[in-house]
């Protein structure tokens, strides 16, 4: 019986040093950082107002002409503080005492008659805005996604563009052990050099220059994707930052990585 059971320890092992092999030598390579997002599971019901992770909706008309709005996103600038609602055809700057219209290479003022409440996700407007001589006719009427969160749902919350950033944009694992990359830091990237481990699906970055040990939870997409995700403490300055700190049990970061193709 003793002898069986060795056996049967020694095929388990020779499985897991196999299938660890295998994930470190699909690791190996250069990754580009494609997505971040947060997971929140929440211990109450609570109503959200996701600003950030899907287009918000409504209507704009310049001059009359309705404007897609399809895939207006909101963003904030990191440096400046900025509030930004952006599409392909039109942005619009958010200010305390007035809104900045960018459309057709022009850039408009508009000084009254609009109104924003970030808490509920809603921009309004109906007035005419400048640029010198240059009038248009605007009316805006946009509302972020509400979402009626359940008591012991998880919820994806993607960052938006120029918000929150995984530190790692870029990272390179060579079968040394050794790792290079870049780490983004407010608005600038630092190249980084430093080491990596993986032991069973939990990878483990650290940088010394920047003190940095972190382990990760890692899963695979194929041979050319996959995510990190890590368990992190509750922040009101983050996105989900309007949900009660008492109404959420617990808060991850994931963030997604795709092969290289250069």
């Amino acid at each position: 019986m003793k002898k069986y059971f060795y056996f049967v320890a020694l095929f388990l092992f020779t499985l897991i040093s196999c299938e660890k092999a295998e994930e470190e030598k699909t690791l190996i390579g250069d990754w580009n950082n494609t997505e971040n997002s947060f997971l929140l599971e929440v211990n109450d019901n609570v109503d959200f107002v996701d600003l950030f992770s899907n287009p918000w909706k409504g209507e704009i008309k310049i001059d009359g002409k309705n404007i897609t709005v399809k895939n207006i996103h909101y963003s904030i600038d990191n440096v400046f503080g900025d509030h930004h609602l952006f599409s392909d055809s039109i942005g619009i700057t958010i200010y305390s005492n007035l809104l900045a219209i960018s459309y057709k290479n022009m850039e408009y003022i508009l000084t009254d008659n609009f109104s924003v409440d970030l808490e509920k996700g809603t921009l309004l407007a109906d007035g005419v805005a400048s640029s010198g001589e240059q009038k248009i006719a605007v009316v805006v009427n946009l509302s972020a996604e509400h979402i009626s969160m359940q008591k012991g749902r998880t919820y994806e919350l993607h960052d938006a563009q120029y918000y929150l950033k995984s530190p790692y944009t870029k990272l390179s694992f060579s079968s040394d052990g050794k790792m290079t990359g870049t780490i983004m830091d407010i608005d600038m990237l630092f190249i980084i050099d430093g080491k990596w481990e993986l032991h069973s699906n939990q990878l483990n970055i650290s940088v010394s220059d920047r003190s940095i040990d972190e382990d990760y939870a890692l899963s695979f997409n194929g041979d050319d994707a996959f995510e990190l995700i890590k368990d992190i403490e509750y922040s009101n300055s983050a996105i989900y930052g309007s949900i009660p700190a008492s109404k959420v049990k617990k808060v991850s970061y994931r963030i997604g990585y795709k092969r290289s193709e250069e």
